[in-house]
């Protein structure tokens, strides 16, 4: 993470996991609500798990 741009999409995407995990308390409690929430989470998780150069592997994948 030498990139400051990586590094800012990386603190954004980790302050938006903080916010979606601590609504777990304040947010609505329907079973469909909850669904969304972990499917969000998830998401998030995969995109921290990305590598850090996401267009360079674009790139590749386009000219195959």
């Amino acid at each position: 993470m030498s990139d400051p741009s990586e590094a800012t999409r990386h603190s954004r995407l980790t302050e938006a996991l903080r916010r979606v995990i601590l609504l777990r308390e304040t947010g609505p409690k329907s079973a469909a609500w909850h669904r969304a929430r972990a499917q969000t989470i998830w998401r998030l998780l995969q995109l921290l798990a990305q590598p850090t150069e996401p267009d360079a592997e674009r790139s590749a994948e386009s000219e195959a």
